[in-house]
């Protein structure tokens, strides 16, 4: 039997077929690791990271146009606070 899939062929190159498939397997190995697979989820209760008193106001506006100029606003009302904004569209 002298075809593609023969034993002999297989014996000439075992290597490569071996090479190849741990070739394979090592990149799997790394593509799982790389996306954090492995790594351990430690899930605990603790006190926020900040110590002082959350102030915390919601305003809204209607468009993306305005919402600058509500965010002047808050920070012209309370200068002293650290503040961010969230602008959320719905379609």
């Amino acid at each position: 039997m002298t075809g593609m899939l023969s034993y002999e062929y297989f014996v000439e190159y075992y290597h490569t077929i071996i090479c190849i498939f741990a070739l394979s397997f090592s990149i799997l190995i790394f593509i799982l690791y790389y996306h954090g697979v492995f790594y351990k989820v430690e899930v605990k209760t603790a006190r926020p990271p900040f110590t002082k008193d959350i102030f915390v106001v919601y305003k809204f506006t209607q468009n993306y146009t305005e919402s600058r100029d509500l965010l002047t606003e808050v920070q012209n009302i309370a200068p002293d606070f650290d503040s961010f904004s969230i602008y959320h569209e719905n379609f």
